[in-house]
């Protein structure tokens, strides 16, 4: 059966939730007020667990690739590594999520939905972008038209006027024939 290949964005998800799965789990005691760290249980998130973890290898998840995403989610702040409390070699190391990390899984719901999410959102600004620039366009022709109707409106109003002052200086005399013939109808 082959799996389809994981892109890197869900190789990052992949990893951080198979930490916050398998991190281990700290055993506090309590002396009267005083909370005090007894020991740790063991997880399954030192790098060589997580190099045998079924899910990575199933998703083809390189040593290589898991050393580098390793390293992004401690830079991005969502994992730390911390050495075991029994050992001070580097081997015994294990990999837990921080608060952050528990949040960025929670929400927006890891490296894939984030992506989705920016993608989303590029598209949306996208679109309003070509909507207020079609708007924009739409007010530069409305504005023109605007323009040209009170030019035309300038121009008639003036040739009414001026018929005006010429009807005014120049009365048209009455025809002697209307008032003839409105005679002879009385």
């Amino acid at each position: 059966m082959k799996h389809h290949q994981a892109s890197p964005t869900e190789k990052l998800d992949l990893v951080l939730n198979q930490i916050h799965r398998f991190e281990p789990e700290a055993i506090h005691s309590k002396l009267g007020d005083l909370i005090t760290h007894i020991s740790t249980i063991k997880g399954k998130t030192t790098h060589e667990d997580l190099g045998k973890n079924i899910v990575l290898i199933k998703n083809n998840i390189t040593n290589t690739e898991l050393i580098k995403i390793l390293q992004r989610l401690v830079n991005d702040g969502y994992i730390e590594k911390v050495k075991s409390p029994d050992s001070l070699k580097e081997i015994n190391s294990f990999y837990i999520t921080t608060f952050d990390g528990v949040l960025f899984l929670d929400h927006p719901g890891g490296y894939v939905k984030q992506a989705a999410l920016y993608a989303s959102e590029n598209i949306r600004i996208d679109k309003l972008e070509s909507d207020q620039r079609e708007s924009q366009k739409n007010l530069v022709r409305l504005t023109s038209w605007i323009a040209w109707g009170t030019v035309g409106a300038a121009v008639i109003g003036l040739a009414l006027l001026a018929w005006q002052i010429y009807v005014f200086y120049h009365p048209a005399p009455i025809p002697v024939d209307v008032k003839i013939k409105t005679e002879k109808h009385s």
